[in-house]
């Protein structure tokens, strides 16, 4: 049976089970384990012998263990449940569990391997650490208006265990009072520091500053976050915005030392925690106040001036909207990434951007998109919306959303009003369109996707040249970038891939004698009466009209323009004119017998597609249309693929 502490000691509101514990053990002159002994759990089960240095006990503790440890110190287990950095579990904020050899990772910064604390805290409630100072994200005491220190000012390290184990009288047993030896270093390991962090000099903050607005706000949120739990949505958007702030500071760290000068207000945060006045073991002074002195890599990005300067300069940059950030701040993250060697492409921009929200990487992938050519602002996304790393991958699933030639109504709202061939000017554009949807690494695997013979890639070149003379190429492309998204984000009604493939399709041929009647109807009214004794041989043929009906069914099968038909179907240029002509002069009931016989030819094939489709222009938002809108101009045909 558990033994029961007669000496019990209340924890403080917020104090980590470690510092409860190890006061309660000195109080007790005794070890923790001692503790954990009386109440009969087992100690060998929490310690590790792989990870010495590590509190397993702090991180979490099963049901039985807890209610062990409150029979035995009288502290409810919903209490000591929550001293332990278990009550973070799920919100990314600290990570109990781990796979074996490897590190407990948190969703944010690393995890640090002692605790932080506030010296004038700790002067006024006897060396007692909150639980909170042990998550990353706490770097500065409201309170107080002190930053967090980290590391003993006088070893350089961050003290593992939460008392210091000084003796209240110096060279004698506390217990008996006699003298003791001279301490000796333990065998294989390095004596304790037994300097008191209450102690170390506390570097003050000002209250009209950032930094502890920034700590303000962070506190704010993990709260938030906190009553979050169990409800996935809430979470899920707290986390994003923690994501944003994380990705910025991290940024803002690196870009610190980056090729580009920071501007006045990473200056102004920068002196606010006093991290160019100290250096490393400097007496009375944190190590990691001159951390931001110098690139920060690995372990230094543990230190709290380091953390603080990155979220207070993430604070300043993200107001409530998220995607409208501070432009100085932002062109400035973006400018040192273009300048590093490492991340200088774009997708290494992207990646190093990729937890951040869409909202975030949209803005800030603003500043270099103007330093890009137009095949890579397309295969990025750039000038429109959340840049995006391309996926090779997913080519194929993003060519059934593509038609062959960009679909008509879009060509011509995307078209200058004068300079341009209609059909060139939507091949130029279905291309573009096919390297901002699927990420093409060139113009020829981007006229492969759609099912186009390619040609040399300096022609599109050349088409893109002529857009920007006309003034129409950043609408034109910011059109093709958001028209891409949309099609990533709601799909295509129409398989396009499979109709260019299928030879039903590709080869498709009009039902004949129900063409030469109907088009014997439109020349003798007088004919309809007796419509049902016409036959195949009582109707003249018209061999060349036949011929483009045949091309035009086909394109409104397969979205392919007969001039880009494999073999002998492919339309002649010097016939492009005939074609246009036909179908632009085509009768209504005559278009509408086409379009009936491609959808009788769906229908044979088991697929429940429209014949014909377009996206809305309502997906594209925020550009001037360069050309008029399909609505004003009334062609006498059927609607285009």
């Amino acid at each position: 049976m558990a033994a029961v502490i007669p000496i019990r000691l209340p924890p403080l509101p917020g104090e980590a089970l470690d510092s409860w514990l190890e006061t309660c053990a000195c109080l007790l002159h005794v070890a923790v384990r001692d503790i954990f002994a009386l109440a009969g759990v087992n100690w060998d089960r929490l310690a590790s012998a792989g990870e010495p240095q590590h509190k397993l006990w702090l991180c979490q503790l099963d049901g039985p263990d807890l209610a062990a440890l409150s029979a035995a110190t009288g502290i409810p287990a919903a209490t000591l449940a929550d001293m332990t950095l278990a009550r973070y579990e799920g919100t990314g904020l600290a990570a109990v569990t781990a796979a074996p050899g490897l590190p407990r990772t948190p969703r944010w910064w690393r995890q640090l391997t002692g605790s932080r604390c506030c010296p004038r805290c700790l002067a006024v409630n006897g060396g007692r650490r909150m639980l909170t100072w042990r998550i990353p994200w706490t770097f500065a005491c409201t309170g107080c208006q002190v930053l967090l220190a980290g590391t003993c000012p006088d070893c350089g390290r961050r003290h593992r265990r939460t008392r210091t184990g000084q003796p209240r009288h110096a060279g004698r047993c506390d217990l008996t009072g006699l003298p003791m030896p001279p301490l000796r270093p333990p065998r294989g390991g390095i004596m304790s520091c037994s300097s008191d962090p209450a102690d170390t000099a506390a570097i003050a903050l000002p209250a009209g500053g950032h930094v502890l607005p920034a700590q303000q706000h962070i506190d704010a949120l993990i709260a938030t976050l906190l009553a979050s739990q169990g409800q996935p949505a809430e979470m899920a958007a707290l986390q994003q915005y923690l994501d944003d702030i994380h990705a910025v500071a991290r940024a803002a760290i690196s870009a610190l030392h980056g090729p580009v000068a920071p501007p006045a207000a990473a200056v102004a945060v920068l002196d606010e925690p006093g991290a160019q006045q100290s250096a490393p073991g400097r007496p009375g002074g944190d190590p990691g106040t001159s951390a931001l002195a110098s690139p920060v890599h690995g372990q230094l990005r543990q230190f709290a001036p380091v953390v603080a300067f990155g979220v207070t300069i993430a604070d300043i940059m993200l107001p409530a909207r998220r995607g409208d950030p501070d432009p100085v701040i932002a062109a400035w993250l973006a400018d040192n990434e273009a300048g590093r060697k490492k991340t200088a492409g774009p997708a290494n921009m992207l990646a190093r951007w990729s937890p951040a929200s869409p909202a975030l990487q949209a803005a800030l992938a603003k500043p270099p998109a103007s330093r890009l050519d137009t095949f890579c602002q397309l295969r990025y996304r750039a000038p429109a919306g959340p840049a995006r790393i391309p996926d090779p991958a997913r080519a194929g699933e993003h060519a059934r959303a593509l038609p062959s030639l960009l679909w008509p109504g879009w060509a011509l709202r995307l078209m200058p009003p004068e300079g341009f061939d209609f059909l060139r000017h939507r091949t130029g554009l279905g291309v573009m369109l096919a390297v901002a949807s699927a990420g093409a690494d060139g113009y020829r695997t981007a006229q492969e996707l759609p099912g186009l013979q390619p040609v040399h890639g300096n022609r599109f070149a050349s088409f893109t040249a002529r857009l920007r003379r006309h003034g129409v190429l950043e609408p034109v492309t910011a059109a093709l970038c958001q028209l891409a998204r949309k099609l990533d984000e709601h799909g295509a009604p129409i398989d396009y891939a499979r109709r260019r493939r299928l030879r039903r399709f590709s080869q498709a041929q009009p039902d004949i004698t129900g063409w030469r009647r109907q088009q014997h109807l439109l020349t003798r009214p007088e004919a309809r009466a007796h419509r049902r004794r016409l036959n195949r041989a009582d109707l003249p043929a018209a061999p060349e009209q036949e011929h483009l009906a045949r091309l035009r069914l086909i394109e409104l099968l397969t979205s392919t323009h007969p001039s880009y038909l494999p073999g002998p179907l492919r339309l002649p240029g010097r016939r492009g004119r005939d074609y246009a002509g036909f179908v632009f002069t085509l009768p209504e009931p005559m278009a509408g017998f086409l379009h009936q016989r491609a959808s009788s030819l769906l229908r044979h094939a088991g697929i429940s597609e429209p014949v014909t489709w377009e996206p809305p222009f309502s997906w594209v938002t925020g550009i001037t249309w360069p050309g008029p809108h399909p609505g004003d101009i009334r062609p006498n045909h059927g609607t285009s693929p």
